[in-house]
C-alpha cells in the first residue's frame, strides 16, 4: 500500500491495485481493432459487439479480482477504517483509532507440493485492543513479501506513535 494523504490529523493509504481505472481502459483498448476491422467490412452487428459487448464482459470478469483497498486512520474522527470494493469502495471495516495498538507482522509457512516446508509469507495485521480482548485484523487478506508487510507497519506505527500535542502552541 502506499501513503497517499499524510498529516498529523490523517494518514490515507490505498493499494496499488487503487488505480483501477488503468484496468477498465484496457478492454477497451483491446477490443477496439478487432471492431475496427469488422466495421471496415461492412459487419455493423459484430462491430457494435466487440465495442459494447466484449468490454461489458471482460470488464466483469477483471472487475471481480481487481479491488480497490484504502486505509484511513483520522484523529478528527477518532476512527480507522478500511474500505475496499471494485469501482467505488464500501466500509468493510470501522473500528474506533483509540483501540488501535500498533501494527504487526504475522507470518505463515506455505507447503510445497510434496508437503514438505516452503517459504515464509508476512503481511500486516493492526492490533486492537478492546478491555480485555485483543484481536488481530489483517490490512490485505493476502500475504506477501516480507519487505512490504514491514514498510507498511513501519509507516502506521510511526503516525501512530508521533506527539501530536506538540505542535501545538500552549497559551
Amino acid at each position: 500500500m502506499e501513503v497517499s494523504q499524510k498529516s498529523k490529523d490523517r494518514l490515507v493509504m490505498q493499494s496499488a491495485a487503487a488505480d483501477i481505472f488503468k484496468v477498465y481502459y484496457l478492454p477497451f483498448g483491446l477490443c477496439a481493432v478487432p471492431a475496427l476491422i469488422l466495421l471496415k467490412n461492412g459487419h455493423w452487428g459484430l462491430f457494435v459487439f466487440f465495442m459494447v459487448g466484449s468490454p461489458l464482459i471482460i470488464l466483469t470478469i477483471v472487475g471481480r479480482v481487481a479491488t480497490k483497498k484504502e486505509l484511513w486512520l483520522d484523529r478528527q474522527r477518532g476512527v480507522v477504517e478500511i474500505k475496499e470494493g471494485q469501482l467505488f469502495p464500501s466500509t468493510t471495516l470501522q473500528r474506533p483509532l483509540s483501540e488501535l495498538k500498533r501494527v504487526i507482522v504475522q507470518d505463515e509457512l506455505t507447503k510445497r507440493s510434496d508437503g514438505s516446508p516452503g517459504l515464509t509469507a508476512h503481511r500486516a495485521a493492526m492490533e486492537f485492543v478492546s478491555g480485555l480482548n485483543k484481536e488481530e485484523v489483517p490490512i490485505r487478506d493476502v500475504f506477501g513479501d516480507q519487505k512490504n508487510a514491514h514498510e507498511l507497519a513501519g509507516t502506521i506505527n510511526t503516525w501512530l506513535a508521533q506527539d501530536v500535542d506538540s505542535a501545538q502552541p500552549h497559551a
